[in-house]
Order: C-alpha cells, then sequence, then structure tokens
C-alpha cells in the first residue's frame, strides 16, 4: 500500500481523537465546576449548621447563667432559717430573692415552693405577688420542677445538656450542702410566652445540719423578649439576631425553627448566616465556568481546524491520486491505469479467479496531425474529447477505456467471449460513423486499430 493510501484511516483516527479530546474537556470542566459548587455550597452549609449550634450553645449558656444567679442566693445556711413553710421573713424573702434576683440579675419572676411543692412566696413586676398567682404557672414549668426534684417517671421535658453542671464539681466538693442541691432548666411556654425557667434547691452551705426534710425551691423565670434575643445575637456577634412568628424570606437569611423543650413551637430564629463559600459560588465559580468554556470554545474551533486541514489534506491527495491515473485533457484513465487493469486481470487469471478470454484494442486516430497542423491544437484537443465521449458511449459498462497519450486509446474487455474482438471492432467503428463538428466543420475521421487476445496472442 502506497503513502497516499493512509489518507483515510489516518481521517478517521482523527475524527476519533478529536471526539475524544472534546469528551474530555466536556467531562473534566464539569467535574471541575460541580467540586467547586459543592465546595462553596458545603462551606455555606457547615457555617450555617455551625452558627446553628453555636445559638443553641447560647441558650444553653444563657440557662446555666439563671442558674448562676439562683446559686449566689439558694446556697447559702441564712434563707434556711429564714425562709421555712411555717414562717417567712418576707423582708428578707425580697431583699434577697426577689428584689435582688429581678434587679441585680434581670429575672422577670421569682417563685419559692416548700418540700411539698406548694407556693410560699412570689415576685414579680416589682413587688411582692400572692403565692397562689403561682398556680397559674405550674402546668407549664412543671416539667422543670420535677426534674429539679428528680421525680420519678419520664419527663415531658425534652432533654437539654447540663452547661451548668459542668462548673460545678469544685463547689460541691467543697461544700457538703451541695451535695443535696438539684437544680435544671429549660425552655419552655409560660402563658404563652417563651421563657427560660431554672429550678434549684435551697441547701446550706456551710451548717449543712440546717437542713431538714426535703429543702424548700426557688423557681426563676426569665422571659425571651426583644432584650434577651439581642443579648444572645451580640454574644454570637450576630447583629440582626432576631426571633419572629415566621421564618424569614431572604436567601442570606437562616430561619431556624425555635422549638421550646415542651415541643410547643415558638418561633424562628433568624440571621444573616456567614457564607465562606459564597466567593466560590459568586466569583470564583462563574470565572471557572467562563474559562471551561472558553476551553471548549477554542478547542473546538482548533479541533475543527484541524479537521477542515486534515479533510482538505486528503481531498488533496485523492485529487492527487487520480490525476496520476487519469488523462487531464479527456477524464479518461491513463496509460499507468491501463496497466495497472491489465496486470490485475492477468494475476486473477492465474490465480484461477477469471478462465475466460479478454480482449484489448490499440487505437490511433488517423491523420490527426492534420487536424493540428490546418485547424489548431484546440481542435485537436477537442477531437480528442469527443472521440473520447463516442467511444465510451459506444462500449459495454465493464469494458475499460484509457488514452495512452496523443492520439492512442486503448481498450479492454475482459472477460470476454469467443466473438469479442469482433464485436469491439464493430463497437469502434460505430463510433467513428458520424463526422465530428470541429470549428464549424463537419469532418470525417478514422482510426486504425490493433487487437489482441488473451490467452491466444
Amino acid at each position: 500500500m502506497s503513502a497516499l493510501d493512509l489518507t483515510k484511516p489516518f481521517s478517521g483516527d482523527l475524527r476519533s481523537l478529536t471526539q475524544t479530546i472534546g469528551i474530555a474537556i466536556a467531562f473534566f470542566g464539569l467535574v471541575l465546576v460541580a467540586i467547586i459548587a459543592y465546595a462553596g455550597w458545603s462551606a455555606n452549609e457547615t457555617a450555617t449548621e455551625r452558627e446553628r449550634t453555636l445559638v443553641e450553645n447560647a441558650l444553653n449558656r444563657r440557662i446555666a447563667r439563671v442558674l448562676n444567679d439562683e446559686k449566689s442566693v439558694a446556697w447559702w445556711d441564712e434563707p434556711i432559717t429564714k425562709i421555712t413553710d411555717k414562717a417567712i421573713d418576707f423582708d428578707f424573702a425580697d431583699t434577697e430573692f426577689g428584689i435582688f434576683l429581678t434587679e441585680t440579675y434581670g429575672h422577670d419572676e421569682v417563685h419559692i415552693l416548700d418540700g411539698e411543692n406548694r407556693p410560699i412566696y412570689s415576685y414579680y413586676g416589682g413587688k411582692r405577688q400572692e403565692p397562689s398567682s403561682f398556680e397559674a404557672r405550674r402546668t407549664a414549668v412543671a416539667g422543670v420542677i420535677d426534674e429539679a426534684r428528680e421525680s420519678p417517671g419520664p419527663s415531658n421535658l425534652r432533654a437539654r445538656p447540663d452547661t451548668f453542671s459542668q462548673s460545678q464539681s469544685n463547689y460541691r466538693v467543697l461544700a457538703g450542702g451541695g451535695q443535696a442541691a438539684r437544680w435544671a432548666g429549660h425552655v419552655v411556654t409560660v402563658e404563652g410566652r417563651p421563657a427560660l425557667v431554672a429550678a434549684m434547691t435551697i441547701v446550706p452551705n456551710i451548717d449543712t445540719s440546717l437542713l431538714k426534710g426535703t429543702p424548700n425551691l426557688v423557681v426563676d423565670v426569665k422571659y425571651i423578649d426583644d432584650t434577651f434575643i439581642s443579648e444572645v445575637g451580640q454574644s454570637l456577634l450576630l447583629d440582626d439576631f432576631s426571633l419572629t412568628p415566621k421564618p424569614a424570606q431572604t436567601g442570606a437569611i437562616v430561619s431556624h425553627p425555635f422549638v421550646g423543650d415542651d415541643d410547643i413551637p415558638i418561633g424562628y430564629l433568624n440571621w444573616t448566616t456567614r457564607q465562606p463559600g459564597q466567593v466560590l459560588l459568586t466569583i470564583v465559580l462563574p470565572l471557572v465556568a467562563f474559562g471551561v468554556l472558553a476551553t471548549g470554545l477554542l478547542s473546538h474551533t482548533i479541533l475543527r481546524r484541524l479537521r477542515r486541514a486534515s479533510k482538505e489534506l486528503a481531498e488533496g491527495e485523492a485529487q492527487a491520486r487520480h490525476e496520476a491515473k487519469h488523462d487531464a485533457l479527456s477524464g479518461l484513465p491513463n496509460r499507468v491505469h491501463m496497466a495497472e487493469k491489465i496486470d490485475s486481470f492477468l494475476n486473477d487469471r492465474l490465480s484461477g479467479i477469471y478462465d475466460n478470454r479478454a480482449v484489448a484494442a490499440y487505437l490511433d486516430i488517423d491523420r490527426f496531425k492534420d487536424i493540428n497542423d490546418t485547424l489548431g491544437h484546440q481542435a485537436g484537443d477537442k477531437l480528442i474529447k469527443l472521440v473520447a465521449q463516442r467511444l465510451k458511449e459506444c462500449l459495454r459498462p465493464n469494458d475499460f477505456l484509457a488514452r495512452f497519450g496523443g492520439d492512442e486509446f486503448v481498450i479492454l474487455c475482459a472477460p470476454a467471449g469467443a466473438e469479442a474482438s469482433s464485436a469491439l471492432a464493430e463497437r469502434v467503428d460505430q463510433a467513428f460513423a458520424l463526422p465530428f463538428a470541429l470549428s464549424g466543420q463537419n469532418i470525417r475521421m478514422t482510426a486504425s486499430v490493433g487487437i489482441a487476445v488473451a490467452p491466444d496472442n
């Protein structure tokens, strides 16, 4: 096989190569875009989830703070003797519990229950209230009281991490009274308002013998209002932290459902989340997507030009192959092509593919030189074309006609029957039966024909 025969396989390989490159660029480009998009989204989701955890931890710390406030008045000796179910020093209770906890620490309500969980003291609204007013709140805070009393049976409140106890180990070791201390803190709804409710037993911290029977219990209520929410937001450096009945609609705002430990929905905690992945999503991702698209377009342009150049090369080589085996004037196969055709037939005959005869006719136009001399070479060229056309029309479809050069033609009839030579002579005679129109003249031409028959000759 000659080098020119490699154009078709090369073109096919190039087409497969360009398709593979295009698919690879598209695939890896999409993978890169997907990785960046996922990284940005994942970073935002991770940051948002971390902020949710921080919000929950902030609420736990606020409960621990309320319990710490209670500890400052509940864990010492004097309340044991000043506040009993038989006699209460109300001035002491107001000063050390009601006024102190509400004005110093900002608690909204302070209640004291005896060992039987009966209310014996209440303070809210800036003054001492009737203890019986606690009954309106009992149902809401009952779960907190039961937990502080370690009452048997399942709790109706959702478990919450005991952040307060993590800082009390040293106190409990140093003070024997602390061993009898119990506490609980939860987020519940009190009379339709969300609140932090903390309960703690009143126990001595020095003279443990003062404690007789079941200790009294102080119950604090701190309502979750705008001021409370603002303080939580400031502690988390979230300037727009808010509590709303419905979720926010802005895309950058996180609306976290806020449900009390008593499973009563409170509303939605909203804040503008920090979005570390936003740079990836809004800047890096579009740039990478544009880069991938530009790379794809550039590669497509380069590969398309490469395919076009390959196609042009293949067409040029095919044209060169055609011109190498065909006569430029008549368009007929030339001497080289005819020789290959005859060799192919003879080889097939030797190999047993053909066992019929073949006829070869060598044709020369008579007085062709006179046409060139008298009418010019243009008329001679036209005559060659006319003769070629007539011979093609008169020959059989499988006969092979070639121009050897000048006014010489060769006809190969293979395979051929016994009468093929005479039939071929008649077809050639028929081609020259009518005159040829040259330069406005009708000129009759003749030709000399030599015929050889294989395998006879």
